[in-house]
C-alpha cells in the first residue's frame, strides 16, 4: 500500500487511532446548530472532501453538475458539468482525483457512467461507462480500486484507478433480480466492502476485497429500504440507515450480524462518522427534516437538529471539524448546510497554584470550571504527586486538607476532572500546592532600647529570643556603632558593659544580636540602641548624696551642696571643691566658677 493509500486510510477512519481513542474517551455531547448555508446547484445529493485542497465536492442531481466549496470561505468556487443525474462522489487518494457516479435515470435503458475530475484543475478528465444507474461509490485502499454500486445492473463494478477502466463486475448472487445495490462502504478492520441492497431482499452484501467476491449476506428486516452505510472506527461496527424503518441498524463487523437497532427521525438516508466527537450523523430525509446525532459509545440519539428541507448526504470536513450536508429543497433554493461541531465538553479549572506552610489549612478551588451548555457539574479531585494528604471531600467544588508537617519544601499536585449531567467528562486540569517546611529558624530579640548616663553599668537583654522548636539557643552580641566598649561576655543572654564617659554630648551605641539553635539554624540579626548621656553637676551631687559618709565634715547636708552649686553661694565652697577634687569627676568641676583653682 503506497503512502497515498495510507493517507486515505487515515481519512477513512478520520484520523489516527490515537486521535480516535482520545476523542472517543471524551464521549462528547454536542450542542450543535447550522452555522452556515451555501447555495449550490439543483437537487444536491452527496458530498466528498478532498484533503489535497480542502474542497468539498457536491453532486447536483437535477442540474447535472458538481459544486466545489472552499472550506475556508464556505463559498462555491467552481461548478463542474458532469453526466446526467450525478448521485454519489468519492475522493481517490491514489491519484488525487474525484469520482462521480452519473445514474442517468433519464435514459434508464442506457448505461450510466462515472466522471473523473482532476482534483488539481477541477476539470473532467475521463468518463467511465458502467452498468445501469450507478449510485454509491467508494475507494478501496486494499487494492487502490474504486467500487461502484450499479443499482439496475445489480452488480458492483470495480474500476482500476491507474487505467480508469472497469476490470470486474461483481454480481450479488441469485436470484439476481432481487439484488439492487444502492450504496457501499469500506471497512478497514477486515478489508471488506459492505453494499446495501434494496427492491427485493433488503440486505447487506459483504465483498472480500482480495477476491472481489461476495462472502456473506446480512439479512435486514423486510421493507427496510437500506440506504447509506458508514464505518465507526471506535467500535469497528457498521451503521446502516434504513429509510422505511426510521432507524439505523448496527452491524458487528467481526461476525457480520445485526446487533442493534437505533430509532432516529423520519426516513433516514445519509450517514457519516465524526472523529471530532466519535458520533454518527444521520440525515432524516422525511418531515420534519432533521439530523439525528447518535452517540458512538452508547448508540443512543443525543439530539436532533433542524438542518433545513430534505437533508440527504452528509460528510465530515476535517479541515474545520464541521459537518456538511445537502438540502434538496425542490421548490426552494437548494443548499449545503454547515453544522458546527464544537464539542460541549466541560472545562475543568483546578484554580491557581498556591504556596502554603506546613500545618496550614488549604482549600482547593474548582469554581472556575465551566460547561458550554451550562449543565450542572460534578467534581472529582485526585492527588497525583507529593506526600499523601486527605481531602475532606474529594467530590466537592472546594475541598480542603491540612498541609503536612515537612522538614523541607515539597510539592503536592491535585488533578480535577468535571462531568456534566450528560455524563461528558472534561480533560483533567491540575493545581500545584507548594508546601514550605516547619520553620526551624530562631528569632533574635535584643531587648528594648535604653538611655543611660556616662559611667553607668549597662545590661543588655536577649532573653526575649525564641525558637519554634524550643531548641536551646546560643547568643552572639556584636557592637555595630559607637565608641568601643567591652562586654563582659558577648555570648551571654544578658551581657553587661560600662557606659563610656562623656562630658558634653550624648553617645549612641548599637549592639546586634544573632541567635543559633541546636539545628544549626541562625536567626536574622536584631539590634538594640543604648544612648549614653553626659554626667552633669546634678548627677554628681546625686552620687555624693548616695554616699554621705564620704563627704567632708564641713558639708552639713545635701541641701548645702545643692545650694552651693546651683545658687553660687560661697558657703562651704572650699570644702566642696576640696572634696570634689578627690573624686573621679574632677574634670567636670574644674571649669566651674568656684573650683577654677582645682
Amino acid at each position: 500500500m503506497n503512502l497515498d493509500n495510507v493517507k486515505y486510510l487515515s481519512l477513512i477512519i478520520f484520523g489516527s487511532l490515537s486521535i480516535i481513542c482520545f476523542l472517543h474517551s471524551l464521549q462528547n455531547v454536542l450542542a450543535e446548530e447550522v452555522i452556515d448555508t451555501i447555495v449550490v446547484g439543483d437537487g444536491p445529493k452527496n458530498l466528498a472532501f478532498n484533503p489535497d485542497n480542502n474542497y468539498v465536492y457536491v453532486t447536483n442531481f437535477d442540474s447535472n453538475d458538481v459544486s466545489v466549496i472552499d472550506s475556508v470561505t464556505n463559498q462555491v468556487i467552481d461548478t463542474i458539468a458532469v453526466g446526467n443525474d450525478p448521485d454519489d462522489v468519492a475522493y481517490n487518494p491514489d491519484n488525487g482525483d474525484i469520482y462521480v457516479t452519473n445514474s442517468d435515470t433519464i435514459f434508464p435503458e442506457e448505461n450510466g457512467s462515472v466522471s473523473v475530475i482532476d482534483g488539481s484543475t477541477n476539470q473532467v478528465i475521463d468518463t467511465i461507462k458502467v452498468g445501469k444507474q450507478p449510485q454509491g461509490i467508494i475507494f478501496n485502499p486494499e487494492n487502490n480500486n474504486m467500487y461502484v454500486a450499479v443499482h439496475d445492473s445489480r452488480t458492483v463494478s470495480v474500476i482500476d484507478s491507474d487505467t480508469n477502466t472497469v476490470i470486474q463486475n461483481i454480481t450479488l448472487g441469485a436470484p439476481i433480480d432481487s439484488k439492487h445495490p444502492n450504496y457501499i462502504a469500506y471497512n478497514p478492520d477486515n478489508g471488506n466492502m459492505y453494499v446495501t441492497s434494496t427492491f427485493g431482499d433488503d440486505e447487506v452484501a459483504v465483498i472480500d476485497s482480495s477476491s472481489n467476491s461476495v462472502i456473506q449476506y446480512i439479512p435486514l428486516p423486510e421493507g427496510s429500504l437500506p440506504q447509506e452505510i458508514a464505518y465507526n472506527p471506535d467500535n469497528g461496527n457498521m451503521y446502516l440507515a434504513m429509510q422505511n424503518k426510521d432507524s439505523v441498524a448496527l452491524i458487528d463487523s467481526s461476525d457480520n450480524t445485526v446487533i442493534g437497532n437505533i430509532p432516529v427521525g423520519n426516513s433516514p438516508r445519509g450517514i457519516s462518522y465524526n472523529p471530532d466527537n466519535g458520533n454518527m450523523y444521520v440525515t432524516d430525509w422525511g418531515l420534519p427534516f432533521e439530523l439525528s446525532i447518535i452517540n458512538g459509545s452508547t448508540n443512543t440519539v443525543l439530539e436532533t437538529v433542524d438542518v433545513g428541507n430534505a437533508p440527504l448526504g452528509i460528510v465530515y470536513n476535517p479541515y474545520n471539524n464541521d459537518m456538511y450536508g445537502t438540502n434538496d429543497a425542490e421548490s426552494d433554493t437548494d443548499t449545503v448546510f454547515v453544522l458546527g461541531t464544537t464539542s460541549s465538553t466541560p472545562t475543568a479549572n483546578a484554580g491557581t497554584d498556591q504556596t502554603v506552610s506546613s500545618g496550614d489549612s488549604v482549600q482547593l478551588d474548582g469554581s472556575g470550571s465551566t460547561d458550554p451548555t451550562n449543565s450542572p457539574l460534578t467534581f472529582q479531585w485526585t492527588q497525583t504527586a507529593g506526600p499523601l494528604v486527605t481531602l475532606d471531600n474529594s467530590t466537592s467544588m472546594n475541598p480542603s486538607f491540612s498541609a503536612p508537617a515537612l522538614q523541607s519544601t515539597n510539592v503536592i499536585v491535585f488533578q480535577l476532572v468535571v462531568r456534566n449531567e450528560n455524563g461528558v467528562e472534561s480533560q483533567p486540569d491540575s493545581v500545584t500546592i507548594n508546601v514550605n517546611p516547619v520553620s526551624t529558624i530562631p528569632t533574635a530579640n535584643a531587648g528594648t532600647d535604653q538611655t543611660v548616663s556616662s559611667g553607668d553599668s549597662v545590661q543588655l537583654d536577649g532573653s526575649g529570643s525564641t525558637d519554634p522548636t524550643n531548641s536551646p539557643l546560643t547568643f552572639q552580641w556584636t557592637q555595630t556603632t559607637g565608641p568601643n566598649v567591652i562586654l563582659d561576655d558577648s555570648a551571654a543572654v544578658k551581657p553587661t558593659f560600662v557606659a563610656p564617659r562623656t562630658t558634653e554630648n550624648s553617645i549612641t551605641i548599637t549592639f546586634q544580636l544573632v541567635v543559633l539553635n541546636d539545628h544549626g539554624m541562625q536567626s536574622q540579626p536584631d539590634s538594640v540602641t543604648i544612648i549614653v548621656q553626659p554626667k552633669t553637676i546634678e548627677n554628681i551631687v546625686t552620687d555624693i548624696i548616695k554616699n554621705p559618709a564620704d563627704v567632708d565634715n564641713t558639708i552639713k547636708s545635701s541641701k548645702d551642696i545643692k545650694d552651693t552649686l546651683s545658687n553660687n553661694k560661697p558657703h562651704n565652697t572650699k570644702g566642696v571643691c576640696n572634696f570634689f577634687g578627690k573624686i573621679s569627676d574632677k574634670e567636670i568641676l574644674k571649669n566651674s566658677f568656684f573650683c577654677k583653682d582645682l
